[in-house]
């Protein structure tokens, strides 16, 4: 009975990040057609003007949401958190907003990119959703582990490696 119901674990183990893939996929077309602009690479992302990349610019404004391990939901805390961020980019009539996705050290670098990316569609949908911005684009970039806040080999401090940077 165990050697029966081994194969059909590991076959269902394997197929599980395809489905996540395919949500990832559906959730970049999504984003996509409400005219968001849509970036996987850290090499874009470095390309970009550097007022808008730095948020250190004068004028430019950062704010963070963090997400918990593997996990790329907006939750109840999120959303107040992004309901300020909404109503701060209405207020000041912000046209262009970059969203740029983080992760903390995961198995593979890919996986790092996906849940980064992953995190960035869902912040990106929720503005889009909210009407923000009104005119203009998002950016959305998955930078991966590539760019930490904390030390990756620190447990406690991971925390801080898993978020969403909001840049306008």
């Amino acid at each position: 009975m165990l050697l029966l119901a081994a194969p059909l674990l590991l076959f269902s183990c394997k197929t599980a990040p395809k489905e996540a893939d395919t949500q990832a996929e559906e959730t970049t077309e999504e984003v996509s057609t409400a005219e968001t602009e849509v970036t996987e690479t850290a090499a874009d992302a470095s390309s970009e003007n550097s007022a808008e990349a730095s948020p250190e610019a004068a004028g430019t404004i950062r704010k963070l949401v963090y997400f918990a391990p593997d996990s790329y939901n907006v939750d109840r805390l999120t959303f107040y958190k992004l309901d300020a961020i909404v109503r701060d980019i209405r207020n000041k009539g912000v046209r262009d907003v970059k969203v740029v996705g983080h992760s903390a050290k995961l198995d593979t670098a890919k996986e790092e990119k996906t849940v980064s990316l992953k995190r960035a569609l869902s912040v990106a949908a929720y503005l889009r959703e909210h009407g923000v911005p009104e005119k203009g684009k998002i950016t959305v970039v998955g930078m991966g582990a590539e760019e930490p806040d904390e030390s990756h080999s620190e447990i406690t401090m991971r925390g801080k490696n898993r978020r969403v940077e909001v840049i306008y």
